[in-house]
């Protein structure tokens, strides 16, 4: 399978007893949809596990013997389509949630997933809004080791009430919002990221068009280069 794999050295603060000089963060190539994975010696830490392409089994072999925490942004569909197959198969638990599961046939695909014992300090969540619906009800991610933000699908609308974190001034790396539709990703979003040096579009751009051309110029004025899944496959940082 065609992967990119990116080799890189970050001062990172000891966040857990735990050594992770060995963690890795995949954002896997599963067409339209979103599926990333943060891999310590013990523990995958997933965000999303949705996409037209399936990658169960990849994604299995990745984290063969460890434990899996499952983060659903929100509750479209393509963020969440191999939720059920996975966890079927892997020792699994909910990390995180976006509001209840709006319909009973998404409510299946969880219901048999135990709740996480204890948080993650992997990840910290920065904005949710389980009282909105759809995209805007995503809930935005920060990978601290890697210093990656992943929005899940807020919008501009959204990107208002939580850009001006001292986190997202504070990011390195950008997994487009939305796949990279033009309803997110907004100017003055960027101009909030002052750290900001590549940015990723998890998406098919045969399909809907993503990323779309508004946000790639946007991205291109900040001099932001942008890796797509669909060209360089799963892409790998360590």
């Amino acid at each position: 399978m065609k992967s990119f794999i990116f080799y890189f050295i970050l001062l990172i603060p000891k966040l857990t007893t735990n050594n992770h000089d060995q963690a890795e963060l995949v954002i896997w190539n599963v067409g339209q949809g979103q599926w990333v994975t943060l891999r310590t010696e013990t523990e995958c830490l997933h965000l999303d596990m949705g996409g037209d392409k399936n990658m169960t089994r990849n994604v299995s072999a990745f984290c063969k013997n460890r434990n899996n925490r499952i983060w659903l942004s929100h509750w479209d569909y393509d963020h969440m389509s191999f939720v059920k197959k996975y966890s079927l198969h892997n020792n699994s638990c909910l990390e995180s949630l976006s509001g209840p599961p709006p319909t009973e046939f998404k409510k299946r695909q969880i219901e048999h997933i135990p709740l996480c014992s204890t948080p993650t300090l992997l990840v910290r969540q920065i904005f949710s809004d389980a009282l909105s619906h759809g995209n805007a009800q995503s809930q935005v991610a920060y990978i601290r080791l890697f210093q990656v933000l992943a929005p899940g699908d807020s919008t501009q609308k959204q990107e208002i009430k939580w850009a001006n974190s001292a986190t997202v001034a504070n990011t390195k790396g950008l997994i487009l919002g939305h796949h990279g539709s033009r309803t997110s990703t907004s100017d003055y979003f960027l101009s909030k990221m002052s750290q900001l040096r590549w940015a990723i579009a998890s998406a098919k751009q045969s399909k809907y068009g993503h990323p779309h051309r508004e946000v790639l110029n946007r991205l291109k004025k900040k001099k932001i280069p942008v890796l797509r899944t669909e060209d360089w496959g799963s892409i790998h940082f360590h």
